[in-house]
């Protein structure tokens, strides 16, 4: 092998690498967009089957369940005040009082693991 075969060697190597770099960049875009979108509509799924499964008394509970993005975190929370009080954890364990009622912990379980099938899937069409 000559001077001129190596220097050829090495320019091919070094196209590959920056070929290798530049698609492993689209892939890493293409990952944080799609599991961002992935992440929104759990959100929303999550708010939806909240609501749906929450009790409607005075319709404060509902209203205080609700979803918010803070940089790279969707945070969904329930909040329902009376008195002062927020009432929302009582509603879903219950009470010596009152029977539970749950809506929170269990759509979170159920949806989040759906969220987490379909980040193996969007990580699976990269």
């Amino acid at each position: 092998m000559n001077l001129f075969d190596l220097a050829r060697l090495a320019y091919s190597a070094t196209v590959s690498s920056t070929a290798v770099v530049d698609q492993l960049g689209r892939m890493a875009v293409k990952l944080v967009l799609s599991s961002s979108a992935v992440d929104v509509e759990t959100a929303r799924r999550l708010v939806d089957a909240m609501k749906d499964d929450a009790p409607q008394r005075t319709g404060a509970l509902r209203e205080g369940i609700t979803s918010r993005t803070e940089g790279n975190q969707t945070i969904v929370e329930a909040s329902a005040e009376r008195d002062a009080w927020d009432y929302a954890p009582f509603v879903e364990s219950g009470t010596e009082f009152m029977s539970a009622e749950p809506f929170f912990y269990d759509n979170a379980d159920r949806i989040l693991g759906e969220r987490a099938e379909r980040m193996d899937d969007v990580a699976g069409s990269l």
